[in-house]
């Protein structure tokens, strides 16, 4: 089976566990290279999303305390520019995950 764009999703998902930042200047430190901005938004995202959503192990945190964590890490684990594109989607734009 051929799945179409597979190996870029492949490359992307890779990189988005390690890929928070340590600093003002994110670098990939495998390749050299900066952090790929589709990168920078899945680590946001998945931080929001695993927060803010029941898991087996404990309940759901709620969007705002998934906010507030990224709020936090802006500038030192997250791209602040990323950062203010999802509490702006969220809070401004009433943005809201399906059940």
């Amino acid at each position: 089976m051929s799945l179409p764009g597979a190996t870029s999703s492949v490359y992307l998902i890779r990189w988005s566990r390690p890929s928070k930042k340590c600093g003002p200047a994110p670098q990939d430190s495998e390749s050299g290279g900066d952090i790929l901005p589709e990168v920078q938004i899945l680590a946001v995202a998945d931080v929001v999303e695993a927060m803010s959503s029941y898991r087996p192990y404990r309940a759901a945190l709620g969007i705002e305390a998934a906010l507030e964590e990224v709020t936090a890490g802006s500038e030192t684990r997250y791209d602040p520019d990323v950062v203010a594109a999802c509490v702006r989607l969220f809070r401004k734009n009433g943005f809201a995950f399906s059940a």
